[in-house]
Protein backbone atom coordinates (compact mmCIF):
# COMPACT_ATOMS: atom_id res chain seq x y z
CA UNK A 1 0.00 0.00 0.00
CA UNK A 2 1.16 3.68 -1.23
CA UNK A 3 1.12 6.59 1.71
CA UNK A 4 -0.63 9.74 0.02
CA UNK A 5 2.54 11.43 -0.43
CA UNK A 6 3.62 8.76 -2.34
CA UNK A 7 1.05 8.23 -4.67
CA UNK A 8 1.57 11.99 -5.47
CA UNK A 9 5.24 11.38 -5.83
CA UNK A 10 4.07 8.64 -8.67
CA UNK A 11 1.56 10.85 -10.02
CA UNK A 12 4.08 13.86 -10.67
CA UNK A 13 7.05 11.32 -12.14
CA UNK A 14 4.52 10.25 -14.28
CA UNK A 15 3.34 13.69 -15.58
CA UNK A 16 7.00 14.89 -15.48
CA UNK A 17 7.89 11.34 -18.19
CA UNK A 18 4.70 12.59 -20.10
CA UNK A 19 6.01 16.11 -20.87
CA UNK A 20 9.46 14.65 -21.76
CA UNK A 21 8.12 12.52 -23.64
CA UNK A 22 5.94 14.22 -25.84
CA UNK A 23 9.41 17.54 -25.43
CA UNK A 24 12.32 16.39 -24.54
CA UNK A 25 15.04 14.50 -26.37
CA UNK A 26 18.10 12.92 -25.72
CA UNK A 27 21.16 13.69 -27.60
CA UNK A 28 24.94 12.81 -28.36
CA UNK A 29 27.92 16.43 -28.26
CA UNK A 30 29.95 16.07 -30.81
CA UNK A 31 32.51 17.76 -28.94
CA UNK A 32 32.22 15.28 -26.00
CA UNK A 33 31.18 11.46 -27.93
CA UNK A 34 30.81 10.20 -24.52
CA UNK A 35 28.22 12.44 -23.03
CA UNK A 36 24.34 12.85 -23.41
CA UNK A 37 22.10 15.22 -22.64
CA UNK A 38 18.43 15.77 -21.91
CA UNK A 39 17.04 18.31 -23.21
CA UNK A 40 13.38 20.11 -23.76
CA UNK A 41 12.14 23.79 -24.76
CA UNK A 42 8.53 25.34 -25.02
CA UNK A 43 7.28 28.25 -24.98
CA UNK A 44 5.20 27.51 -21.74
CA UNK A 45 7.00 28.91 -18.64
CA UNK A 46 5.09 27.16 -15.72
CA UNK A 47 5.06 23.56 -17.46
CA UNK A 48 8.93 23.96 -17.86
CA UNK A 49 9.43 25.05 -14.05
CA UNK A 50 6.83 22.47 -13.10
CA UNK A 51 9.15 19.76 -15.21
CA UNK A 52 12.50 21.84 -13.61
CA UNK A 53 11.06 21.20 -10.23
CA UNK A 54 9.81 17.96 -10.81
CA UNK A 55 13.52 16.32 -11.94
CA UNK A 56 15.18 18.52 -9.42
CA UNK A 57 18.31 18.35 -12.03
CA UNK A 58 19.74 20.69 -15.01
CA UNK A 59 19.55 23.92 -15.72
CA UNK A 60 16.20 26.26 -16.82
CA UNK A 61 17.06 29.19 -19.08
CA UNK A 62 15.10 31.76 -20.88
CA UNK A 63 13.58 32.99 -21.90
CA UNK A 64 14.99 33.61 -25.45
CA UNK A 65 12.71 35.63 -28.23
CA UNK A 66 13.67 35.66 -31.96
CA UNK A 67 14.11 39.02 -32.97
CA UNK A 68 13.11 38.15 -36.47
CA UNK A 69 10.04 36.83 -35.25
CA UNK A 70 8.21 39.23 -32.80
CA UNK A 71 5.21 37.68 -32.77
CA UNK A 72 6.58 34.60 -31.46
CA UNK A 73 6.30 33.36 -27.94
CA UNK A 74 9.72 33.42 -25.60
CA UNK A 75 11.32 30.14 -25.41
CA UNK A 76 12.33 28.16 -22.35
CA UNK A 77 14.98 25.58 -22.09
CA UNK A 78 16.15 23.08 -19.82
CA UNK A 79 19.05 20.46 -20.06
CA UNK A 80 21.13 18.16 -17.99
CA UNK A 81 24.30 17.48 -19.15
CA UNK A 82 26.32 16.24 -16.23
CA UNK A 83 26.54 12.36 -15.66
CA UNK A 84 25.27 12.44 -12.43
CA UNK A 85 22.25 13.76 -13.51
CA UNK A 86 21.68 12.34 -16.65
CA UNK A 87 21.97 9.05 -15.52
CA UNK A 88 19.87 8.84 -12.33
CA UNK A 89 16.99 10.98 -14.39
CA UNK A 90 17.19 8.29 -17.10
CA UNK A 91 16.98 5.00 -14.75
CA UNK A 92 14.11 7.23 -13.28
CA UNK A 93 12.12 7.80 -16.03
CA UNK A 94 13.02 4.65 -18.02
CA UNK A 95 10.06 2.30 -16.75
CA UNK A 96 7.56 5.08 -17.79
CA UNK A 97 9.14 5.35 -20.91
CA UNK A 98 7.41 4.50 -24.58
CA UNK A 99 9.16 2.43 -26.76
CA UNK A 100 10.76 5.01 -28.84
CA UNK A 101 12.55 6.95 -26.06
CA UNK A 102 12.66 4.15 -23.96
CA UNK A 103 15.58 2.64 -26.31
CA UNK A 104 17.30 5.94 -26.65
CA UNK A 105 17.92 6.20 -22.77
CA UNK A 106 19.08 2.62 -22.94
CA UNK A 107 21.47 3.79 -25.49
CA UNK A 108 22.55 6.42 -23.51
CA UNK A 109 23.05 4.31 -20.56
CA UNK A 110 24.66 2.01 -21.95
CA UNK A 111 27.35 4.49 -23.82
CA UNK A 112 27.72 5.23 -20.34
CA UNK A 113 28.45 1.81 -19.16
CA UNK A 114 31.03 0.86 -21.77
CA UNK A 115 33.03 5.11 -21.83
CA UNK A 116 33.08 5.09 -18.55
Amino acid sequence: MYTKDEVSSLIELAWCVGIFEGEGSITGNRQRPNQRHLKMEMTDKDIIERFFNCVGVGNLNGPYTRPDKPHWLPIWHWAAAAKNDVIPTLHKFLPLLGVRRREKADEALRNYETTN
